[in-house]
């Protein structure tokens, strides 16, 4: 028996898959839709929008150490926050807060890796990274 899919029906193969038939002009759209946060991750490079990653990545090529972070909690344990901070060195590069620790260890190495970028930009585009 032939049954005719009208486009954008979904229907539910034997194996339980759903399958979404679409006309090939909605095909673009939806694939970009589905993969739009993939291929920005893909687009930012290695590490992603793991700024702790970069920003350790970014700091080996720079020669200025490893960064150690210090980590604070406020308020109660149902309702903590958190507050993180950067150091290569003695000197605090960044600070970050949020709902978690992992939160502001990400904010704080955003901080930092931007303050890495920008001063290796004043030392000109081909001195970057150089030790």
């Amino acid at each position: 028996m032939t049954r005719r899919i009208v486009a954008g029906e979904s229907l539910k193969t034997s194996r339980g898959e759903v399958v979404v038939c679409i006309p090939v002009y909605g095909q673009h759209d939806l694939v970009l839709r589905c993969l739009e946060s993939r291929i920005a991750d893909a687009v930012a490079g290695p590490g992603g929008r793991d700024y702790k990653t970069r920003l350790q990545e970014l700091a080996a090529a720079q020669g200025v150490g490893r960064p150690r972070y210090v980590v604070r909690d406020e308020g109660p344990d149902h309702a903590k926050h958190f507050f993180a901070s950067v150091f290569f060195g003695s000197e605090c590069y960044g600070d970050g807060e949020g709902g978690s620790k992992k939160q502001a260890e990400q904010g704080a190495a955003w901080v930092a890796w931007s303050r890495l970028q920008a001063e290796a930009g004043e030392l000109g585009d081909g001195d970057a990274g150089a030790t």
